[in-house]
């Protein structure tokens, strides 16, 4: 992949139009920046299991985490939500992002809200989410064969 697994996330997501007024992308695990809203997107995990010479089935687990900032609690908790479920559908819709994975799933959204200093609440909703595709494997390069060297041992 040329791309990183987050960065070729971020892409997808701001392909949706629920998500364009999102003001920062950051290609990250967790709250990276106050700047909001906000979206940063990091991989916590990524586990292996062997399927060919070549390559290795891997389950990576992803973080979401999208963020608001509001003063109102039942306003910022709203905006947060809706952003948090327009991602989760942006993913759905392309969930082999466009064959570079062989699927995205997202298992919980946990939401919770913090105080932000400044009369300002910061909501926040997390996103765990696995994405399976499959990785290429290190193989050492493949010595080139030494040629045979046919003599001619003389007629009788």
């Amino acid at each position: 992949m040329p791309l990183s697994l987050p960065e070729i996330i971020i892409q997808e997501l701001k392909l949706s139009v629920d998500l364009a007024d999102v003001q920062e992308w950051q290609p990250v695990n967790g709250l990276i920046t106050l700047n909001a809203p906000g979206i940063s997107v990091g991989v916590g995990k990524e586990r292996y299991s062997e399927y060919d010479r070549l390559y290795d089935d891997c389950i990576a687990k992803i973080g979401i985490t999208v963020w608001e900032k509001d003063a109102d609690p039942a306003e910022g908790e709203r905006k947060v939500r809706e952003r948090a479920h327009a991602a989760r559908m942006a993913l759905l819709k392309n969930e082999t992002l466009e064959g570079m994975v062989d699927n995205v799933f997202i298992n919980e959204i946990e939401y919770l809200t913090e105080d932000a200093g400044s009369g300002l609440l910061l909501h926040v909703a997390s996103m765990d989410v696995e994405v399976n595709y499959m990785a290429e494997r290190v193989i050492r390069e493949i010595m080139t064969e030494i040629e045979t060297i046919n003599t001619d041992t003389g007629s009788l």
